[in-house]
Order: C-alpha cells, then structure tokens, then sequence
C-alpha cells in the first residue's frame, strides 16, 4: 500500500515535523536546505511568488521520502507557473529526502501526472548526477509517460579534507604556496592578523554572543562587498540577483544554530574584520552560503582567510568543502574533485495546452493561504524493485524500470471546502489504465 500526503501549507508542513526530521537525518549527503525549517523560512521570504508543495511519499504505513518542492509563478514569462526545488541556489545538490529515493520519485511523479494539470513546467535542477541521483528522476518522468528532458547541467568544485594535512599540502602547486606565503607576510606587515571561527553544537547556550557577533560583522562586510546580493551555490545570479533581507539570513542563522549547521570564520586585521565566510556544517560537510570583504582591506585578506579556513577544517576532521560562490581567490589550488550537476524538466507541450493552462488561472486563482490536501491512498501493481520481499525503505532502482512494469495508482479528488471525505481507493491490476474520478480540468492529449 503506498500513499502520497501534499503539504500546501505552512500548518501541513508542521504536522509532519517529525517525518521531515527523520527523512532528513537518514539521508545520505543531506544539506541544511533540505531542512525543514530552512525550508519553511525560505517560503514565507518569498511568499509572494511561491506557495509551498511538498510531497510526502509513504509504504505500508511508514515514510519513506520527501520531495521539497514549490510552485513558483515568474513574472517574467508571462505567468509562466513551474515546479521546482526551494533550495536552488543555496546547496549543491538538490533531491529527495529518506533512504529510498527510487521510489520516492516514482510515487511523486504519478502522482503529478495523475493531477488535473495546470503547471508549465517542472524544473529539477541540481540532481547529483553520479552520486545519489543516477538519473533515477528522468527515468520515473519516462515511466510516468512525462516528455523529460534533460537541459545543461553544472560542476560543483569539492575539496576534501578527510585525509592528511600534509598529503594536502603536497599536491597543491608550488606556485600556489609561494603565493600564500607572500600573502601572509603582507597581511603582517598590515596589522596583527586574528582569525576567528564559530561552529554551532546543536545546544542552547553555545557561544551565543559571540555568534552573534561575528553573523553581523558578516553582514556588514556582505553589504560592502556585494551591495546587499547574495551569491549562490552556482555560477549564474541567483534568480536575477535578487535581494534577501538580513532577516532571513537571521532566521535561518538562528535555526542553523539551534541544528549545529551555523559555521561563521572571520579574519580580522589589528582588530577590524575584514573578510567574513558563512557556511553550513552538516556531519562534516561544509557548503559556503555567502562571503563578504571590506573594499578597503588588502587584496589577499580573502586568499588567507580561506586557507586559514581549510588548514582548520583538517584540524576539525571535516570531511569536505565546496566554496561560497563569489569567492574571489583561485580556490582550484585546493580543489580536490569536481562534482556534476544534472537538470531534469518537464514542460506543457503545445502552445495550445500552455495557454490554457493560463487562461484556467486567471479564472481559478487559488487563496494565499493554501489548505492542505488530506493523504490520498493509493494502490499500486508490482513495481520492479519494490517487492513483498523486500521491506519499506529499501532502497531500489529505477534505472532499468520500464512503463510496462509499473501500475497506474489512482488519484481520487477531495472536495477539502464542502469536507466529503476521500474516496476508497480502486485496486488496480498492472496495466489497467487510471481512473480519473472528477476532474475539473480537461487535459489535453501530450
């Protein structure tokens, strides 16, 4: 028996508070944007543009994935509506939560599908193409009978601080140690150079003034470099350099403290900060979220700042790093790996189908405050992979799932204004198409 919960609301999302934790500790490579309350800050940051969709995927009574999504409207393409991960731009990698992510993406994406349709596109950016992604997400589109695609993806640079400090130091080019040494005897010759790192443990109490401290000398020095922009975790502007509030950084400051995520490491120069890193630590995972320089400071305030911060991780027993974007130092010295990014979408085909979908909106506009739709059951035939022999939570693969090994689940429509209750579930045998109960919205042949 498998079912699917949709989240719509900041009120849902707090029901399932212990399943979001608990997907979210089993994951392999987690990031703190995968957490629930990063998450539930981001939405109500942007809530004029996105409402909250999340989908909670369950087996035989019992989570076992969640996707992270929103459905955002872009004024820049006529309305266009898309579907997308939250935390684009502020992780390496996006993805499902839990253990079984297979599975997770083939309940989620039947269960769009079996949806009256109103999305332009889905846009599913940043997947960890060789490590926890596999292309199992393209190939539950396909399975679905979705047109997936796959647009250019990216690299995301790794530098791995696992090993020996001094097996580190000896690869890196010897160029690259000169130019440290000469940076370092510059920056003395300046002023006594302090560098100072704050990492959260989880427990109240911990450092709090001084974490406070060093966040808004991060702010400060974040305006002065970047006026006010915070760079993402790729190349590109993040959604058109917009500009986010040192609220929101507060908040999710304040959340990453009470987690253990918060990571603050700042240079200072006789007394004054000059150059500031902020990252997120997740079980010796460091991701850098945004960093800041005052304009005034030496040039190689920053390449010291960032060796001092690697030399401590090493010391910390980190396991990696990826650097904060805008980060002006020749940081492929320290880069170990490079990670790749894949991108997987989804989009209405025909002009016809796209334009109604738009005209269906501006006749149809839902409420700012969006209910929660209640689980719907559902039953499904065999799905390879995913056997009475194997356990919930397992996890399986999709990458040889073919459209003929998987049965069509049922999608009833509750009616959560009037209050009827759902309808049962309908069996259905492998094969036998989907029954489409009550659908208000015609859908137009793919």
């Amino acid at each position: 028996m498998t079912s699917i919960s949709e989240l719509t609301s900041e009120a849902a999302i707090e029901r399932h508070r212990e399943s979001w934790q608990e997907l979210w500790e089993e994951t392999p490579g987690a990031s703190f944007a995968q957490h629930i309350d990063w998450y539930l800050a981001w939405c109500r940051e942007n809530s004029h543009r996105v409402r909250p969709r999340v989908l909670l995927a369950g087996m035989a009574g019992k989570s076992v994935g969640l996707l992270p999504l929103v459905e955002r409207r872009d004024d820049s393409t006529r309305g266009q509506v898309r579907l997308e991960f939250a935390s684009v731009g502020w992780s390496a990698f996006c993805g499902p939560l839990g253990r079984n992510p297979a599975a997770t993406w083939l309940l989620a994406m039947r269960w769009l599908q079996n949806q009256p349709w109103h999305l332009d596109q889905i846009v599913l950016h940043n997947l960890d193409r060789n490590g926890t992604d596999h292309g199992r997400a393209m190939n539950a589109m396909r399975v679905c009978g979705m047109k997936a695609q796959q647009p250019p993806g990216g690299k995301v640079p790794l530098i791995e601080t696992s090993g020996s400090q001094a097996a580190f130091d000896a690869t890196r080019p010897a160029e690259m140690q000169n130019d440290l040494a000469a940076a370092e005897r510059t920056l003395a010759r300046s002023g006594r150079v302090q560098f100072v790192r704050f990492r959260s443990d989880g427990q109240a109490g911990t450092q709090p003034g001084t974490g406070r401290t060093l966040l808004e000398h991060c702010h400060r020095l974040r305006r002065l470099s970047s006026g006010g922009i915070v760079g993402p975790m790729n190349s590109t502007p993040l959604a058109s350099g917009r500009r986010l509030t040192d609220g929101f950084l507060e908040e999710t400051h304040r959340v990453a403290v009470a987690a253990g995520a918060a990571d603050i490491c700042l240079l200072h120069l006789s007394g004054d900060p000059v150059a500031a890193v902020y990252s997120h630590h997740v079980a010796g995972r460091l991701e850098g979220v945004y960093c800041g320089m005052h304009p005034e400071a030496p040039p190689e305030a920053m390449l010291v700042l960032f060796d001092r911060l690697v030399r401590d991780s090493f010391c910390r027993g980190d396991q990696s790093l990826v650097p904060p974007a805008g980060l002006i130092v020749p940081w492929q010295g320290w880069q170990t790996r490079t990670l790749t990014r894949s991108c997987v979408s989804h989009q209405a085909s025909g002009l016809l189908k796209t334009g109604f979908n738009r005209l269906v909106r501006m006749f149809h506009r839902p409420a700012k405050a969006a209910v929660s739709r209640p689980s719907l059951p559902h039953t499904a035939g065999p799905i390879t992979g995913l056997t009475a022999s194997q356990p919930a939570g397992e996890p399986c693969d999709l990458r040889d799932t073919t459209p003929e090994s998987v049965a069509c689940l049922t999608a009833p429509r509750v009616d959560v204004a009037a209050g009827t209750a759902p309808e049962q579930p309908v069996a259905l045998a492998p094969g036998q198409p989907t029954a489409r109960p009550h659908l208000r919205i015609a859908r137009f042949p793919e």
